[in-house]
């Protein structure tokens, strides 16, 4: 299996692995992918004359149990092998994914394990309901 990058006619940009299948993809119907990951590319204007582009990796199918996904080949507009350095990350992503998925169960995606232990921090909602009043409805949490 190789880790290929692979931009999609909707403009969609993903990082998977792809079994090794050549240039001749173009004539196959349909490619499976294992572990599609989504790269999502943020500009940010900093002071000055400055531009910085980051990128973040999101899974791009949640909820499933298998992580291969077959996509037609008329979908893909182009597909190439990534680098080492951004295989790392991606390897790096998935081990994360999988180490949040086992210790965080219910944890939303977009949530950071970092942001989500601190949210576990502050009071709960049974806590905050006992010290208000019956009388005041807004105060409540829902």
């Amino acid at each position: 299996m190789q880790c290929m990058y692979i931009k999609l006619v909707n403009d969609e940009n993903l990082i998977a692995m792809v079994e090794d299948i050549g240039s001749d993809w173009v004539d196959l119907r349909s490619i499976d992918m294992t572990n599609p990951v989504q790269v999502v590319s943020t500009v940010h204007a900093s002071n000055g004359n400055n531009v910085v582009e980051t990128f973040t990796m999101e899974q791009w199918v949640k909820f499933v149990q298998h992580p291969t996904v077959r996509i037609p080949v008329r979908s893909i507009l182009t597909m190439m092998s990534v680098d080492e350095k951004t295989k790392k990350h991606y390897d790096d992503f998935l081990i994360k994914l999988n180490e949040k998925a086992d210790t965080y169960p219910d944890m939303p995606d977009n949530v950071s394990i970092e942001e989500y232990n601190e949210l576990m921090k502050t009071t709960s909602e049974d806590e905050d309901y006992d010290n208000y009043s019956n009388n005041d409805p807004t105060r409540y949490y829902h």
